[in-house]
């Protein structure tokens, strides 16, 4: 289904999946970060994947986050009133549905915030590259 130039694929009782990067990508990830910098233990948080990347395809959204104590955080984020239901949640890791999309939320320490913002940007083969060259501390240490 096309809306503008923002094609959705809908399937039954799933999540949209967002297939064009376009400018609504970007609208829907502002007034979701938003909301969620509401949340006092995030100290800062960048919007990563393919959307960072400009791809044309979008399949995930994914918000990279610092909190000094990401457990805290991600308590935090799962009891605000973001008309959002938690689907998955971890002590570093929130997937929300969040109008309809699926927003998958990583936190990391400050130490491991630009390891982990790089990881999550991609593209995946890219990061496994620099994984052979840099080996296993390229990456944050989350292990959920």
């Amino acid at each position: 289904m096309f809306i503008g130039a923002f094609r959705i694929e809908r399937r039954l009782h799933a999540p949209r999946r967002l297939i064009e990067n376009d400018p609504e990508a970007w609208e829907i990830l502002e007034r979701f970060t938003s909301a969620l910098a509401t949340c006092p233990e995030i100290e800062a948080m960048e919007v990563s994947g393919a959307v960072r990347r400009c791809e044309p395809i979008v399949q995930h959204l994914v918000v990279v986050a610092t909190a000094a104590e990401p457990a805290r955080a991600v308590h935090c984020i799962g009891a605000l009133s973001l008309g959002s239901a938690v689907l998955h949640r971890t002590s570093r890791r929130v997937i929300v549905l969040y109008e309809g999309y699926e927003i998958d939320i990583r936190i990391a320490t400050p130490d491991e915030y630009g390891s982990l913002l790089l990881a999550t940007t991609g593209p995946a083969a890219h990061v496994a590259e620099l994984q052979k060259r840099r080996g296993p501390r390229l990456t944050a240490t989350e292990a959920d």
